[in-house]
């Protein structure tokens, strides 16, 4: 991590492709948001930025006690355009299966593409209307953009189409229907 005494040493300067979630922080276990964006590292002198010393992937950053990795930007990138287009192709060489499709949502989430994840399970959502496990990894793509309203409608939806509770998936969706519905009544 970057540091500073009397003003000289290192720090990150700037934040792009900013991504917020809540989560719960690996180092001090508190619940709250966790950034992950793209920064520059810097040598600095009384907090004056000098001498770039590189780019940086900032990966779940901790408000409350700023813990976070840091991944030099272009090995980040290349892992992470690796992961989507193995997963696509997964999903593409079996488009009428279910189980890489939802894999591709996954990998996605997993890289912080909340947005392509969206997208994804929504075409999903409408390729596949029937199922529930669609309706729960829609609600999941919901509830980490950060859109609790969104996601109760496929938590229904989801807990519909699978009254019984017979998957794991299933008995979630119901859970989560009925704490939605006990928080709308509040």
């Amino acid at each position: 991590m970057p540091g500073t005494i009397n003003g000289v040493g290192t720090r990150y300067w700037g934040r792009g492709a900013l991504q917020r979630r809540e989560a719960r922080c690996e180092h001090c276990g508190r619940v709250g948001p966790l950034e992950d964006y793209e920064t520059r590292l810097w040598f600095v002198v009384l907090f004056v930025p000098l001498i770039p010393l590189g780019r940086k992937q900032i990966l779940d950053q901790c408000k409350a006690c700023t813990w976070h990795r840091a991944v030099p930007l272009a090995a980040w990138q290349e892992h992470a355009c690796a992961q989507v287009a193995e997963a696509l192709a997964a999903a593409g060489a079996a488009p009428d299966e279910l189980e890489p499709s939802l894999r591709l949502v996954g990998t996605l989430l997993g890289l912080g593409r909340r947005d392509d994840a969206r997208r994804t399970v929504e075409a999903l959502a409408a390729r596949f209307p029937d199922v529930a496990r669609v309706h729960g990894a829609a609600a999941e793509v919901h509830l980490e953009r950060g859109d609790v309203a969104a996601a109760r409608p496929c938590w229904r939806r989801a807990a519909d189409l699978e009254p019984d509770g017979a998957t794991p998936q299933a008995r979630h969706a119901q859970l989560a229907a009925a704490l939605a519905d006990l928080a709308e009544g509040d």
